[in-house]
């Protein structure tokens, strides 16, 4: 790759290079511009990379005046696609950019776009058509859409009505059914042209100083040519939302376009929507709008004055999106959590219904708002309806035949991913009084029924979870008294503890209890007692499927307890309660005062966690020792069992241990950073006189290691268990570097679906503000643990 790396070093110098270089460049290649020779690409390619086009206007005369006549009329005069033709493309696209309003491309604009529509390479006729030939040398569209952007605006805008006659003549070849190799370079100029003038709008009126020349004030856009821009690329965006290679390019066109001029975009959008959710035998239809939907979601609720009607059209959206929620339809039900979710983390769901009467200086719209909003709550209680039938159709025994096994498919598993997001996301933005309406209901579906805990069972404890999360005090005064006394009465038979298989009803309570109990740590501190004997009993249990919960309910308790993270991802600091929620649409969080409310670990949780480890790892890691010596020896199930208690003990508390010690090995790159001054930030104070349990695991794995390599190295099972045990000793601090490396990509994901390009400067919602500030967390957790150790008595 060192190619692309000595151009990207040039591109990124150029702007250094003196005036005077210009000159000297030509000198050199100039003799090389032969139309007859293969050197003419050499030539062109060398000025392409090197010749400069960011210099302040007095020194124009030294940069590009003095190429740029000599090789626009030769680009002007050879016809035949030569392959150098790209490379003067894209300079002067470049140059366009770069000089917005110092280069008299007027005389030029009809032949760029007859010279850009030819270039696309479309079919022409009807009559014994003959597929289109490949192009030998295509334009990049990048660079076109840089071209076409930098032209547009000035006196008359002569560039706009060029790009309104292209637009007119290829609208056809966007429509779903005419469908060729032409189709990808079509969408990708559809998607990058309306992004790159959200760019150049940004560049004119938000963005800071910077090294590019300022746009000359009568060359700027303005909001007629930005209207009129729009409405040249409207109706091909709406042709291309159907489009057969899918809905993401249009959605995106869309997204843009709705920056600049919502009240032109949204409102056709809107109606194919509204049509699309009316139509029962289109189901494409419905994905691709509420796709287009997800993306102008922002512009639509934003309070500003351009579209001040879109927000009245939330609530009938998001009421006509509830039949969606369909069991037979996997893409059109994961469209609309999206679409829900989306939505929801935009609006706060309070019954602002009273208002009008209390406050008298509110405007039609908000008074009309304010009366909408009551109509929430039955919203959020529709949605439960919805989930609860899905769920009664995903059953274990309606989604498998006889041969196949209790694992989740892939398609259940997101199913169950973007129900719990969904669920997580409207009950965070609820009021308390919806809040406490929709727990009630969640809990009573959750107690009348004993769900299997492969699927059905794994989608209702996901729910709860997240019902859990907003408001743990309300909901773990529900939950953990019912799911306690249930698994205490079964478990109190001593004949059933020595079981291979138990009864459903003791599975499904406590794969409940295992994730409503993923709260705020401090919550957990009421129900100490009851935890730590359900966990003691349990653990022991025979049956595997309820030692594998019990050792997940312990690992989440111990998660819960010992972590640092944010407690509430609110639209808006300080709950819903402070002024209008109407008014809280659509608002950006503040960076400088995002008000982030942490669970740090107080002295009670830290005493909690050893305290657990004392009663379920300690025993296991004597029990673990007595089997290598063959004072009390294990079956292999057993030994099994035993490992896997130690590996959830140490994935639960792993932040709260202290690290290996012994002489550090030094980096072979020295830091620049301090590393030891972040542990002072995120690590706990580690107490000398408790037990160092990373020590003792990784004392009680090297003995276990060498018994089973001499006495039963066929035992995979545990083998494949210790490495894992091993690897987390070395290098677990809170999180996994698959997992965090996954939220990361989902991270990017959401912010590129919902960020203002237009505004910049960290225009994110504050809830998506919230999960960087936790990734950046746990990236500085990694880097503070990564130390490695010589010491020969951790050698495994």
């Amino acid at each position: 790759s060192v190619d692309h790396i000595l151009k990207a070093l040039i591109k990124s110098c150029r702007l250094y290079f003196p005036a005077s270089a210009t000159k000297e460049m030509l000198d050199e290649w100039r003799p090389l511009l032969c139309v007859f020779d293969v050197v003419m690409q050499k030539a062109v390619s060398n000025m392409e990379l090197f010749l400069p086009t960011i210099m302040p206007p007095e020194e124009h005369s030294q940069g590009f005046q003095l190429w740029f006549d000599e090789l626009m009329n030769l680009w002007m005069s050879v016809q035949n696609q030569p392959s150098w033709e790209g490379h003067l493309v894209n300079l002067f696209a470049r140059l366009a950019n770069d000089n917005i309003g110092y280069v008299d491309w007027i005389p030029y604009i009809p032949t760029i776009f007859t010279r850009i529509l030819r270039n696309l390479n479309l079919p022409v006729g009807v009559r014994q058509m003959v597929a289109p030939r490949y192009l030998i040398n295509p334009y990049d569209i990048g660079y076109l859409v840089l071209w076409i952007t930098a032209l547009l605006g000035g006196p008359g805008n002569a560039a706009q009505k060029e790009l309104t006659c292209l637009f007119s003549s290829i609208a056809s070849f966007y429509h779903p059914s005419n469908h060729g190799r032409w189709q990808t370079r079509l969408m990708r100029l559809l998607q990058r042209l309306p992004a790159s003038v959200v760019r150049r709008v940004h560049r004119e009126r938000y963005a800071g100083p910077s090294w590019i020349t300022v746009v000359p004030d009568c060359q700027r856009l303005t909001d007629a040519d930005l209207q009129e821009f729009t409405r040249s690329l409207t109706s091909a965006a709406l042709l291309a939302m159907f489009s057969k290679t899918g809905t993401t390019d249009a959605a995106y066109a869309l997204q843009n376009l709705a920056l600049l001029t919502p009240e032109l975009v949204i409102p056709p959008v809107l109606e194919k929507t509204y049509a699309a959710m009316e139509t029962l035998t289109e189901p494409h239809t419905l994905t691709a709008t509420l796709s287009c939907m997800i993306g102008m979601a922002r512009s639509l609720v934003s309070p500003d004055n351009r579209y001040p009607e879109g927000r009245a059209h939330v609530l009938p959206l998001l009421m006509g999106s509830l039949p969606g929620v369909d069991p037979n339809d996997f893409s059109k039900c994961m469209i609309t959590f999206q679409f829900i979710t989306t939505f929801t983390t935009l609006v706060p769901l309070v019954d602002c219904s009273s208002a009008p009467t209390q406050q008298t200086d509110l405007t039609e719209i908000e008074r009309d708002l304010c009366f909408a909003s009551a109509g929430f709550e039955d919203f959020v209680l529709q949605f439960l309806d919805r989930c609860f039938a899905l769920i009664d159709s995903s059953t274990l025994e309606q989604t498998r035949d006889e041969t196949e096994t209790d694992t989740q498919t892939h398609l259940e598993s997101l199913v169950e991913l973007g129900l719990s997001s969904t669920i997580s996301t409207i009950l965070t933005q609820c009021s308390t009084e919806i809040y406490k309406v929709a727990l009630q209901k969640l809990y009573n579906f959750a107690t009348s029924s004993i769900f299997e805990t492969c699927v059905s069972g794994r989608m209702v404890a996901d729910m709860c979870k997240a019902a859990a999360k907003c408001h743990p005090a309300e909901s773990l005064r529900l939950f953990v008294p019912h799911c306690c006394s249930i698994i205490s009465l079964i478990t109190d038979n001593e004949d059933l503890q020595n079981d291979d298989e138990l009864d459903k009803e003791l599975l499904w309570n406590l794969q409940l209890l295992s994730e409503v109990i993923r709260v705020d740590g401090e919550q957990l501190l009421k129900y100490q007692g009851e935890l730590e004997r359900i966990l003691h009993v349990c653990v022991s249990l025979r049956c595997k499927q309820a030692y594998t919960l019990a050792c997940s309910l312990l690992e989440h308790t111990l998660r819960s307890l010992s972590l640092i993270y944010p407690t509430e991802y609110r639209s808006t600091p300080g709950g819903f309660n402070t002024n209008l929620p109407i008014q809280d649409w659509g608002q950006a969080g503040d960076v400088a005062a995002l008000g982030v409310c942490w669970h740090v670990p107080c002295q009670e949780e830290e005493n909690f966690v050893f305290q657990l480890l004392s009663l379920l790892l300690h025993p296991q890691l004597q029990r673990i020792k007595g089997h290598v010596s063959g004072d009390q020896p294990m079956t292999r199930e057993e030994l099994w069992q035993s490992l896997v208690i130690v590996q959830h003990c140490l994935l639960g508390a792993g932040s709260m241990l202290p690290p290996l010690d012994g002489a550090h090995v030094h980096d072979l790159v020295p830091s620049m950073l301090n590393l030891g001054e972040i542990k002072l930030h995120v690590g706990v104070k580690y107490d000398d006189s408790l037990e160092n349990y990373r020590v003792s695991i990784c004392q009680t794995m090297r003995l276990l290691l060498h018994h089973i390599l001499e006495h039963s190295e066929d035992d995979t099972k545990s083998l494949f268990v210790i490495i894992k045990v091993i690897s987390d000793l070395m290098f677990f601090c809170g999180t996994h570097k698959k997992e965090f490396d996954s939220r990361w990509k989902s991270f990017t994901l959401v912010k590129k679906s919902m960020e203002n390009r237009l505004l910049g400067k960290k225009q994110h919602i504050r809830a998506l503000l919230i999960d960087r500030v936790l990734l950046q967390h746990e990236v500085r957790m990694e880097a503070s643990v990564k130390k490695h150790t010589r010491d020969r008595k951790y050698i495994f």
